[in-house]
């Protein structure tokens, strides 16, 4: 029998914990976080903390998620990318702006056909801030993200075309993801 752990972290968002696996026949524990809803910096760093300090030797991330904070999701893909962890991320539902880096982390990932990812232009929020340095942070963002996601592919998609699919607004499904090399797999066979 399945051992579970729910654990409230906001409202939000719930990360959910099991060590038991997600294909039984694999035989390997992994361990279960769940995002679904914002991004934040709060909730990057108890991923991150999860990922360095898994007592299973993989973590799983299921993601239904519509993004929001880009700074913590790129310093969450940074980390991974340094640390090399063994995390796979799934993707159930939405996978959009910021969850896509999350997505993006991990060397397995794994994509429902019933979800979708969407890639659209970076808005930043900083009050108190000039314009013509918020467009500098912009600019900064886009070209990062876009070379993250790029990297993922093995070069299916370069910076640019990525790029070019954030000014479109482009939505992806499962399958299209696949084909790109966003998702290295559908979670349905």
């Amino acid at each position: 029998m399945k051992k579970l752990f729910y654990i409230a972290i906001s409202l939000s968002v719930i990360f959910f914990f099991s060590t038991t696996t997600l294909a039984e026949e694999e035989g390997e524990p992994t361990t279960y976080f769940t995002i679904f809803g914002e991004i934040e910096p709060n909730i990057m760093s108890k991923v991150l903390l999860a990922s360095i300090s898994m007592t299973t030797p993989s973590l799983t991330l299921l993601i239904n998620s519509f993004g929001s904070d880009t700074d913590s999701a790129m310093s969450f893909y940074s980390s991974v990318k340094k640390t090399k962890p063994n995390i796979i991320t799934v993707g159930l539902g939405s996978i959009s702006s910021a969850a896509v880096l999350l997505f993006c982390s991990a060397e397995k990932r794994i994509i429902s056909r019933r979800a979708y990812i969407i890639l659209h232009p970076i808005k930043t929020n900083f009050e108190g801030i000039t314009l013509d340095v918020a467009k500098k942070m912009n600019d900064f963002l886009t070209k990062n993200y876009s070379k993250a996601i790029s990297e993922t592919t093995n070069g299916k998609l370069t910076p640019k075309k990525i790029v070019e699919m954030m000014k479109e607004n482009t939505l992806l499904t499962g399958e299209q993801a696949v084909s790109l090399g966003i998702a290295t797999e559908l979670l349905e066979k």
